[in-house]
């Protein structure tokens, strides 16, 4: 009988589904420094970059919650669902739940918020037909936004080298991801001088000062952006907006609440 009931609670679940969208990610081109900024950076240091960058929507929590043997730690949670009645966000990594012998302790979940204000917070963690929320009294947060490099895009950035024979040395790298392009590092140097400028990947520079140890600069024109890259896929399968997903809320059983 133990294995008849939670059949049943599944197929309840299925007949009650209700629609989800995945949580929109902001995406812009960012370029650094500014035209006409004033600026110094250390030897090894980028003195101009530009990479796509995604805004993500999140909530930081101080302390630990747990509920229905479900932990989850302080930390940034990153918005990844949406649902008619409130907002999925998820903590990094795996989180551990108590779990009958047999059954995985590592689960991906986070903190449920509801859209009604006047109804608390939970906890949840996703399993196969959807999120299974918990009660944890008293959970806190603040909201706030995150910038990240989106991993699919090229980064570019112009490095100072420090000085060799009176001439500034650069480095002019790309990154597919976290992941250096060989093919594309280029180097160049300019005779160190007051208003010497130096032109590099769409970029031009004029050279304040400098030392083996730092560079004092100004840019005249900002790096050549990179190509918008498409959205990568996040951690969890996350099906297009096109076909919102079909999987349920499910509400934890009287035997699941007692684990």
């Amino acid at each position: 009988m133990s294995h008849v009931l939670p059949l049943l609670a599944a197929l309840t679940v299925l007949a009650t589904a209700s629609a989800v969208s995945a949580a929109p990610v902001r995406t812009e081109i960012v370029t650094a420094p500014a035209a006409g900024t004033e600026s110094v950076a250390r030897k090894g240091e980028p003195i101009a970059s530009t990479s796509e960058m995604e805004t993500i929507d999140a909530i930081v929590t101080t302390e630990a919650y747990t509920g229905g043997g479900l932990t989850v730690p302080p930390g940034r949670l990153s918005l990844w669902r949406r649902y008619p009645d409130g907002r999925l966000f998820q903590a990094f990594g795996s989180l551990h739940r108590d779990a009958p012998p047999g059954e995985s302790t590592l689960v991906v979940g986070g903190v449920f918020v509801p859209n009604d204000p006047g109804k608390p917070p939970q906890l949840y963690r996703m399993d196969i037909l959807g999120p299974v929320f918990y009660d944890a009294p008293g959970i806190a947060f603040t909201e706030t936004v995150y910038q990240r490099h989106n991993l699919g895009s090229t980064k570019r950035d112009l490095v100072f080298t420090g000085l060799s024979d009176g001439k500034a040395g650069f480095l002019m790298r790309e990154f597919e991801g976290d992941m250096v392009r060989p093919a594309r590092t280029e180097t160049a140097s300019v005779v160190v001088a007051t208003g010497a400028e130096l032109q590099a990947g769409g970029a031009r520079l004029r050279i304040l000062s400098a030392s083996d140890a730092d560079i004092h600069y100004v840019v005249l024109t900002p790096l050549d952006p990179v190509v918008v890259a498409p959205q990568i896929i996040p951690d969890y399968p996350d099906p297009s907006e096109d076909e919102p997903d079909e999987r349920p809320i499910r509400r934890p059983s009287v035997s699941e609440q007692s684990i």
